[in-house]
């Protein structure tokens, strides 16, 4: 009987890791069942293969992703080790990385799934933010926040308001800082367009564009979540970004900035 334990969870393993090492998607048990069937002959119930996968090899059965079909093209793979290759020792250094983007906000009720009854609306009640807010914030690694809340749609026009207050905040704060600074700002056009590009020149300021897709590596992202889990979600609900808990507490406001 152990025998045969051992090896069904050897054959088990031999196809979820081939349907891994391959970035098949393994969408259900039944796919690994079939694919056991074909390859091996053998006849594996589905909760032994189940429970093969989740106590054995730790794996879980998670909500997905959906990422655009060009997020993992090999133009943006290439892009994404470039970049790490040059933030890596940045880091290293100890220069200071100010990371800046926008989010926005346009509601306090993050609810997204419950349980009622299958006759039941399932429904809950809006709390809408009227009209939205977007926030645009700086980050640096010392743990500095800056930021300022607008009702504007952001584009080069807003972020060049912004980064100049942000600038004139840092000379007071930080006479010479430019010297070991670097902007970092992720792909999108209001970041990368003609007008910025030729106001980072005419700064001689360091700029760092990072990656396509590389949400995972921008630190402003855990700031933004962090923000949306507390005092503007009251009830706590998940809001599918990721939430550094000690970049909460122990990150320094610096200061507020209203153009």
């Amino acid at each position: 009987m152990e025998k045969e334990r051992t090896r069904d969870y050897e054959v088990v393993e031999e196809v979820v890791s081939d349907l891994l090492q391959r970035s098949i998607p393994i969408e259900n048990a039944a796919k690994v069942k079939q694919e056991v069937q074909r390859q091996h002959d053998v006849e594996i119930s589905l909760p032994k293969i189940k429970l093969t996968m989740k106590k054995e090899l730790g794996l879980g059965y998670r909500r997905v992703k959906k990422v655009p079909i060009q997020g993992n093209s090999e133009r943006c793979l290439v892009l994404r080790q470039q970049y790490a290759l040059e933030m890596l020792p940045l880091l290293k250094s100890g220069r200071r990385v100010i990371n800046i983007d926008e989010s926005w906000l346009n509601e306090t009720n993050f609810t997204r799934k419950m349980w009622c009854p299958s006759d039941a609306a399932g429904t809950v009640t809006q709390r809408m933010v009227t009209p939205r807010l977007a926030i645009i914030a700086a980050l640096d690694t010392e743990g500095r926040v800056y930021f300022t809340l607008t009702h504007a749609n952001t584009d080069s026009d807003v972020m060049l308001v912004f980064l100049r207050h942000l600038m004139r905040h840092l000379d007071r704060e930080s006479p010479g800082w430019a010297e070991e600074a670097v902007f970092l700002y992720d792909g999108a056009r209001y970041h990368t367009s003609e007008m910025m590009r030729d106001y980072f020149r005419k700064l001689q300021v360091s700029v760092m564009f990072s990656g396509p897709y590389s949400y995972a590596a921008a630190p402003i992202e855990l700031l933004f979540g962090g923000l949306k889990l507390g005092e503007l979600n009251p009830e706590r609900q998940p809001t599918g970004k990721k939430v550094s808990t000690s970049l909460l507490f122990h990150s320094k406001i610096a200061d507020i900035l209203i153009p």
